[in-house]
């Protein structure tokens, strides 16, 4: 063992110590109990984590890259008073965008992507977190995606609650290949992973469209009125986010 960085006589059966001597990054400690001046069975190993390391794990957050619009990075579980950069290389020479969490949870940062090239020519993007008074973390990387398409028009769509027979929604205008989605709740990921898919809404309707103009057959939205979340996929683009569309009592 090298030499100690605190040594602490024990007073009663809690030990606590109190050092300056920590450094500002991921490290592990190794306590020894002696008694007498000897050893008292094997050393205990610790490993701390650094101040402001980045607490966001590969769940936790997605990019949201449209075609045509505004990007934005989606962090699940930010934390109050954290502050979070996004920068363009791993140099971190370059802030494009931040912001600082005004609560626990959801936090959307607008930010202007670099244009994605191929999957072969990937680009990233780097995310920081620095928590109140302590040190900026590692820098995370985030590959950018293909380009989300871009929202649909709630008013370009309009819905029959039928009560006889298939309620149906109406896209117009859609375009050929046009991948159409419908949920019963709201769909808050466009980035599914293994440890985010079991909190995916069940799409209850879904449809390709074949022109210009697109029906979704849903076999019953409910005898009352109602909301559903719409969401559109254009060839070779990203799945959109969701919109909320109201629906009226069933006729």
């Amino acid at each position: 063992m090298y030499t100690p960085i605190e040594v602490k006589k024990a007073t009663s059966s809690v030990l606590r110590f109190t050092s300056k001597k920590l450094k500002d990054e991921q490290q592990t400690l190794y306590f020894v109990l002696k008694r007498g001046g000897q050893q008292v069975g094997t050393y205990k190993s610790v490993t701390y984590d650094a101040p402001g390391t980045n607490h966001i794990g590969q769940s936790g957050y997605h990019l949201v890259n449209r075609a045509g619009f505004n990007d934005f990075l989606k962090i699940h579980d930010a934390r109050k008073g954290f502050s979070y950069k996004i920068y363009d290389s791993q140099e971190l020479s370059r802030v494009i965008a931040s912001a600082t969490a005004s609560k626990d949870g959801y936090l959307s940062i607008k930010v202007t992507l670099p244009k994605y090239e191929n999957e072969f020519e990937k680009k990233s993007v780097y995310l920081t977190s620095t928590a109140p008074g302590n040190h900026e973390s590692k820098a995370q990387q985030i590959l950018i995606t293909p380009e989300h398409s871009n929202p649909i028009n709630a008013k370009t769509v309009t819905v029959k609650n039928n009560k006889h027979y298939a309620d149906t929604i109406n896209l117009n205008p859609t375009k050929v290949g046009s991948e159409i989605k419908v949920y019963r709740t709201k769909k808050e990921t466009t980035y599914v992973t293994p440890a985010t898919e079991k909190y995916e809404p069940t799409v209850i309707a879904s449809r390709v469209a074949k022109g210009n103009q697109t029906t979704v057959y849903v076999p019953q939205l409910g005898t009352k009125a109602g909301y559903v979340y719409v969401t559109i996929t254009e060839p070779g683009e990203l799945e959109s986010d969701a919109v909320k569309i109201k629906f009226g009592k069933e006729k």
